[in-house]
């Protein structure tokens, strides 16, 4: 009777163990769901250039054309300028800030990020003769392929030096 008793109170306690380890686990809630797109469903737009000391600023908008949704975040990745052929520029990107949330861009919502450079020449090798970039190519978060965007920023120096922020709202 003692053996039983014994089993008994230990199944009683390993019962109280694991309803005890159980109780307190919380579900954990779905992971957000955020919709991607293909470089082809965005428009990219370079905005007004706000010039400074040397400096220039500008927003890179990007929209997504009609009947598409897809949510952006972070910086720009592999920026990289081109010319009118498609031949590389120099390009030496910096992040800038923190990151913001996620946006989603689709009817009436679009993403910015903002964009800062050189307008004049500052280093050795920069040459006001040769041909400013004609586009911007890039990759994101939130979108399949390469995104281009016609690039009316002017020349970039010091080396395509282009600080850019986060994508934002």
């Amino acid at each position: 009777m003692r053996t039983s008793t014994t089993r008994s109170a230990a199944a009683l306690v390993m019962a109280a163990i694991l309803v005890g380890s159980t109780a307190g686990v919380a579900t954990a809630a779905p992971a957000p769901h955020y919709s991607t797109c293909s470089a082809a469903d965005l428009n990219g737009t370079l905005g007004q250039i706000d010039p400074g000391v040397g400096q220039r600023a500008s927003f890179l908008t990007l929209t997504a054309n009609q009947g598409a949704s897809c949510t952006l975040s972070g910086y720009l990745l592999d920026p990289r300028f081109v010319d009118g052929n498609g031949a590389l520029l120099p390009t030496r990107a910096e992040q800038e800030g923190a990151a913001a949330p996620p946006v989603t861009v689709g009817p009436g919502h679009a993403a910015e990020l903002p964009l800062r450079w050189t307008g004049i020449p500052v280093a050795d090798g920069d040459d006001p003769d040769a041909p400013a970039p004609a586009a911007l190519e890039f990759s994101l978060d939130g979108v399949r392929g390469p995104v281009t965007v016609t690039w009316t920023g002017g020349h970039v120096f010091n080396g395509g030096h282009l600080m850019v922020g986060s994508v934002r709202g």
